[in-house]
């Protein structure tokens, strides 16, 4: 390795080096530094990554470059999460931190990135989500050693609390059932009380899907958007494709519109699936006709969820029935407290204390 400091034409000085990257490549490598001090710290610093593994390509690749060209090719991203992801990179990354090399991209960085984001408004929320992508984008730049290692780990953020979210009780619910029987989109409404299904998962239920003669129906697709537009694709997750039985009050409504069937899927807009905006439509206007409490259609799954709980449904059945990825995403995040199922649960024990 050298050690010779010299001057360019432009007054800054530098000094060289050899690393061996990951890809066993053998590059010589530069750092910069408007006085001798300056680069020789840069120097230390770099030299002493590369003895312990770690060595950088100080490329002049930017993040904005490398943001750009790794999000199209990144695996194991749904495509609507691909989208969303871009979404965030080009509002909040790029005018941010975007211009900054990759060689010389740090923890400080992104923490004045995050923190100047919470002065201007962005929620907590938000934040995490940045810091989800960049951990993401990161990784894979230390892979071809472009960054340096666990720029992300000690980044700190507000502490997110999410809301708790507001369900129906029973008597709602009953209200809401009443209210939906004439419905053009009663089947939806129905899958999604019967078996909490997610809004997509009802709308993208195809006859192929249903088997009446085993009483069984695949839950196989969903309706979503793709890069700001509606398709049919793959499911959530792995554990999202499931078979559910046919219970008679469902295997009623799909014999009932058998006999107008109008094309590939269960329940249509002149051949084509219902619109999700035009479902959210007529909940919300159901909602404000019988003056139902203002939650959202997805509210409706954890009310089922929440139910299996307090009907003493085993956990690894209501995840399957859910088709949630984890017994733990069920607990945690769908199944609800009530005042009634709180003091239900104290009786049982008094009772059982003999107290």
């Amino acid at each position: 390795m050298s050690t010779k400091i010299t001057t360019r034409k432009d007054g800054r000085k530098t000094m060289s080096y050899w690393v061996t990257l990951n890809n066993g490549v053998r590059k010589r490598q530069y750092v910069y530094g408007r006085t001798s001090d300056i680069v020789r710290k840069k120097y230390a610093e770099a030299t002493k990554a590369a003895q312990n593994g770690h060595p950088i390509d100080r490329g002049k690749t930017t993040l904005e470059q490398f943001l750009l060209e790794w999000l199209p090719t990144a695996r194991k991203i749904r495509e609507s999460t691909r989208y969303n992801y871009a979404g965030e990179i080009r509002k909040h990354i790029i005018p941010k931190i975007g211009k900054v090399r990759l060689a010389n991209l740090n923890t400080a960085n992104v923490q004045q990135m995050m923190d100047s984001l919470l002065k201007e408004g962005v929620s907590p929320r938000t934040t995490q989500i940045l810091r989800n992508i960049l951990s993401k984008a990161l990784k894979n730049a230390e892979a071809q050693n472009l960054v340096r290692p666990d720029i992300i780990k000690y980044v700190e953020l507000e502490t997110y609390t999410p809301k708790e979210r507001e369900i129906w009780g029973d008597e709602d619910t009953e209200k809401f059932k009443e209210a939906i029987k004439q419905h053009k989109y009663y089947f939806i409404f129905l899958m999604c009380l019967t078996y909490g299904l997610r809004r997509g998962e009802a709308i993208a239920i195809r006859w192929d899907d249903v088997d009446l003669e085993k009483s069984a129906i695949h839950i196989r697709k969903q309706y979503t958007f793709v890069a700001g537009k509606p398709a049919i694709c793959d499911l959530k997750t792995k554990n999202s494709t499931r078979d559910l039985e046919l219970l008679p009050h469902i295997k009623q409504e799909l014999k009932k519109l058998s006999n107008n069937r109008n094309g590939e899927y269960v329940l249509t807009d002149n051949g084509s699936p219902i619109k999700p905006s035009s479902v959210d439509y007529e909940f919300k206007k159901i909602k404000k006709q019988n003056n139902l409490p203002d939650v959202t259609l997805h509210s409706l799954r954890h009310y089922v969820a929440t139910a299996f709980k307090d009907l003493d449904v085993s956990i690894k059945d209501a995840q399957k029935i859910l088709g949630h990825s984890s017994p733990l995403t069920t607990m945690e995040h769908y199944q609800h407290s009530s005042t009634e199922s709180k003091k239900a649960a104290l009786e049982k024990y008094a009772q059982k204390m003999r107290f």
